[in-house]
């Protein structure tokens, strides 16, 4: 009697879970009324990592509360301080001014500062600006081009819009992102050559004081030098700890970043100091070795 030879199964392929690109899950309304709940039950100590989801009624360490932390830490409204092992929660000076701040006039440039601190929402702002294409348009963006999951994507477009919207930003506050530090994918920066729309889009204006509370977080492991000009301050961070290789690049970035600064001058002089002889000091890049 024939045997038949039994065939071995198929081997199972483990299929990977799509990813979306980085933003926060909830609009920066929430995000503002979840940092004065977190004030509210645990206060200015702030709390350990694990414990901070306490604060909204979540598992400490659970995924709710992890998420509700990250969105708050996009947005520049808490921080981590303590080694990793040991991290604690604490709000930041943006979130504690805000909620204490009487003017709306001082509420709404901390509101347009933290509205453009993720990185999501910069890039998007920079692209669309407060009166976006319709959401096919938008989803096709997300979706197709830069690789969001559809869930992803319809959450994010509720997310841009509501704060927007809550922060009162228009098109005139509109920056660029390759001036604000945020990389533009070629193919973005050819939709923003070939679109007339896009190429009149208006300077960057916003208000002193935004762009000042826009200042990024000094991380732990991170030091940090400010220069103060009259027309604002020149803020550089850098890990307290680089390689030999790591220092050359620095070096060799530095004269990129020169010429991208020259773009900037102006030939008038600062309305501040056009009544006071400056002299003929120049202030001098620091040598390599100070860094």
């Amino acid at each position: 009697m024939a045997t038949t030879e039994a065939k071995p199964a198929a081997p199972q392929v483990k299929t990977q879970r799509e990813r979306s690109p980085a933003y926060p899950f909830i609009s920066l309304k929430v995000a503002f009324e979840r940092a004065a709940t977190f004030d509210a039950k645990l206060g200015r100590h702030g709390a350990p990592y694990d414990k901070a989801g306490i604060a909204w009624g979540y598992k400490g360490d659970g995924s709710q509360a992890q998420q509700t932390l990250s969105a708050l830490k996009y947005y520049g409204l808490v921080e981590y301080v303590g080694p990793t092992n040991d991290r604690k929660v604490v709000l930041t000076e943006d979130a504690r001014n805000y909620m204490r701040a009487q003017q709306a006039s001082t509420k709404a440039q901390i509101a347009q500062a933290c509205a453009l601190r993720p990185k999501a929402m910069q890039t998007y702002w920079a692209r669309w600006g407060a009166d976006r294409p319709m959401d096919e348009i938008c989803l096709d963006q997300l979706v197709i081009k830069d690789n969001f999951t559809e869930g992803a994507a319809k959450v994010f477009l509720r997310v841009y819009d509501e704060t927007i919207a809550f922060a009162g930003l228009s098109d005139g506050s509109k920056i660029d992102p390759e001036e604000d530090g945020v990389e533009q994918e070629p193919e973005a920066r050819q939709e923003r050559a070939a679109s007339p729309h896009l190429q009149a889009a208006p300077a960057p204006i916003l208000s002193a004081a935004a762009i000042r509370l826009a200042m990024p977080l000094k991380g732990v492991g991170m030091r940090q030098e400010v220069f103060s000009l009259a027309e604002g301050d020149v803020v550089v961070q850098w890990p307290a700890q680089l390689s030999k290789d790591s220092l050359q690049d620095v070096a060799d970035w530095l004269p990129i970043l020169e010429r991208k600064i020259k773009r900037s001058v102006s030939t008038e002089a600062p309305a501040a100091h056009r009544q006071i002889d400056l002299g003929d000091d120049h202030t001098q890049a620091p040598d390599n070795d100070e860094l």
